[in-house]
């Protein structure tokens, strides 16, 4: 009788240990950003994303999945503006071609 108890007590603590289930990991919002390539002719465009200047191109930006409003200026020439989505592991290309 003592040892079918002992065995319950056994069997039971096996069924009641804790298990570690993980959840799934979340990369931090700095690893999510996608390169985005941004050129212009004629080079050396000043770049803008959101408003914000990034520097001149070529150039490539780090930016977050979602939508951008991308903009390059240049002297002497007809400022280029577009909306642009950024998909999660999509690295993309822009070219902006700033006419007279």
């Amino acid at each position: 009788m003592k040892k079918l108890l002992s065995l319950l007590l056994l069997f039971a603590l096996a069924c009641t240990s804790t298990s570690t289930t993980t959840a799934p990991a979340t990369r931090p919002v700095a690893d999510m950003r996608v390169n985005v390539a941004i050129e212009s002719r004629p080079d050396w465009g000043e770049a803008y994303v959101n408003g914000k200047f990034i520097g001149t191109t070529p150039l490539v930006a780090r930016l977050t999945p979602g939508e951008h409003t991308i903009e390059v200026r240049h002297p002497d020439r007809s400022m280029w503006k577009r909306e642009l989505t950024v998909l999660a592991n999509s690295p993309t290309r822009v070219m902006a071609l700033l006419p007279k």
